[in-house]
This record gives C-alpha cells, sequence and structure tokens, in this order.
C-alpha cells in the first residue's frame, strides 16, 4: 500500500514536471515568432527555421540570413542577425 502511494506520488511530480517543461519550450518557442512575418514569405514566423524558397519540403535554417545572403542582400543580413539575436 505505501509502495504504491510513493509510486503514485512520484508519478504525479513527474507529471507536474513534464508539464512545466512543455509550458517553458512553449513559451521559448513563441519568443522565435515575428509577428510581420518572414521577408518573401509572411505566412511563415519563425525565425530560426522555415520551410526553404527552392528546396520544396526542405528547410531553411535562419531563413532570413540564409535568403539575405543568398540575394547579397547585406541590410536583409543584418536585420535577420539583429532578429535572430
Amino acid at each position: 500500500e505505501k509502495m504504491d502511494q510513493t509510486i503514485s506520488a512520484q508519478q504525479s511530480t513527474e507529471k507536474d514536471d513534464h508539464g512545466d517543461l512543455n509550458r517553458l519550450i512553449a513559451s521559448t518557442e513563441r519568443h522565435f515568432l515575428r509577428k510581420e512575418g518572414l521577408p518573401n514569405r509572411k505566412w511563415y514566423r519563425h525565425v530560426i527555421q522555415a520551410p526553404g524558397l527552392e528546396i520544396g519540403y526542405g528547410s531553411d535554417l535562419y531563413p532570413m540570413i540564409w535568403n539575405a545572403l543568398q540575394q547579397g542582400n547585406v541590410s536583409g543580413i543584418e536585420e535577420g542577425i539583429t532578429v535572430t539575436a
């Protein structure tokens, strides 16, 4: 009986810990969203990863910076670094 209560209490604590961790992760992820969206792709808002412009379902990491680099857009690179940092 006591063993069951101990196990039950431990499982309950683990669930609470997971809930807290999930809320922290979700909150952190929201900080990577750009309200106005990415340049040339306003419907994508995540500044760390987004579907690539030219690679179909593949993804670009740091899409603002990567796309500006590909276009030789220095001010876009600087903006991407500022937004991502």
